[in-house]
């Protein structure tokens, strides 16, 4: 399923709050390509939501693209929840925007739930990207990775926050985290907190 949110602004100020919602359902599989693009170089305001619910034993691999005016304001929050035996893979690839967000939180609700969460931005000069996450493990035998990787440019800043909540009654669990950022230049501003 391909989703495409192409901004054409006919005035300053313009804003888009596109909101979708998955359900693939028992043992199904489904390939989400989710697209932010701009037909010229505005200012506007983007605040999209993605809900993702994946039934028992369903497959879901999700790409979602940003590349949106560098003059626009992207903020994003995709939200899955998985049951009993399934997966959910997000790739994340970030471009436009002179400010991006993007909150990203994955309930892994039933045993043998699988999570992936993979990251890359490239930033140019007066940008910066937020990417916060929050793997949710709720029940035992379940699995997360992620991995992200970025390239900021001169005068750009990025910030990566993650988070694993994981109760008491969640135990035998697999979790990895894998972040680098090549930096040329010593006027870049990169953090990040787990």
């Amino acid at each position: 399923m391909q989703l495409l949110f192409l901004s054409a602004p006919t005035e300053p100020g313009s804003a888009a709050f596109p909101r979708v919602l998955v359900v693939a359902e028992r043992d199904s599989r489904l390939d989400i390509i989710e697209s932010y693009a701009a037909t010229e170089e505005a200012a506007y305001f983007t605040d999209a939501v993605v809900e993702v619910f994946v039934g028992a034993g369903a497959r879901v691999t999700h790409y979602k693209v940003q590349d949106e005016s560098g003059r626009a304001f992207h903020v994003a929050s995709t939200r899955a929840e998985l049951a009993r035996d399934s997966s959910y893979d997000l790739t994340t690839v970030t471009l436009g925007a002179r400010l991006s967000r993007h909150n990203i939180e994955v309930k892994l609700d039933s045993e043998g739930a699988a999570c992936r969460v993979d990251g890359l931005y490239i930033v140019g000069d007066g940008q910066h990207t937020d990417t916060h996450s929050l793997i949710d493990h709720q029940r035992p035998n379940c699995t997360s990775r992620q991995n992200y990787k970025g390239i900021p440019t001169v005068a750009s800043s990025s910030t990566r926050a993650r988070t694993e909540r994981t109760p008491s009654r969640a135990t035998r669990i697999s979790c990895s985290l894998r972040r680098r950022a090549w930096t040329p230049s010593r006027s870049l501003r990169f953090s990040t907190t787990t």
